[in-house]
């Protein structure tokens, strides 16, 4: 089976069935974004094996595969996106517009200082007993 590999057990060593890690799984898994951790947990291996199954298969880092694949994952993502906007959902034009051209909703507050000198002071004193002194 073709993206499938195996590493072959040296004479003699026991232990563990060695599982199978399909690498298009691998590359699908990278594309959606998963974690080391969700990728290790999808294969039913532990991360520190993960690591160095890819590190075999690929020849290069664990990080240096997983930012190749990641990222095509984001084009494809980023490029549906767009389209859905170019197709005119209002939502996601919103969403990139504040995303990629700073836009924001703007919301104005007028704030009013209150003139007290026409509340007499008894009126006062009873609303400062009731809920207190105002944070200034």
């Amino acid at each position: 089976m073709a993206g499938v590999t195996k590493r072959p057990k040296a004479e003699g060593e026991t232990g563990a069935k060695v599982k199978d890690i399909d690498f298009r799984d691998f590359e699908k898994c990278c594309q959606m974004q998963c974690t080391q951790e969700e990728i290790a947990g999808w294969f039913e291996i532990d991360e520190e094996t993960l690591v160095r199954r890819v590190t075999e298969h690929y020849n290069k880092s664990f990080s240096e595969v997983y930012k190749k694949y990641s990222a095509g994952g984001k084009c494809s993502l980023r490029r549906r996106q767009f389209r859905r906007a170019q197709n005119g959902d209002r939502v996601m034009m919103i969403w990139l517009g504040k995303q990629y051209l700073g836009q924001s909703e703007k919301i104005e507050q007028k704030v009013e200082q209150l003139d007290l000198s026409a509340i007499p002071d008894h009126e006062i004193e009873k609303l400062v007993r009731k809920y207190g002194k105002p944070k200034l």
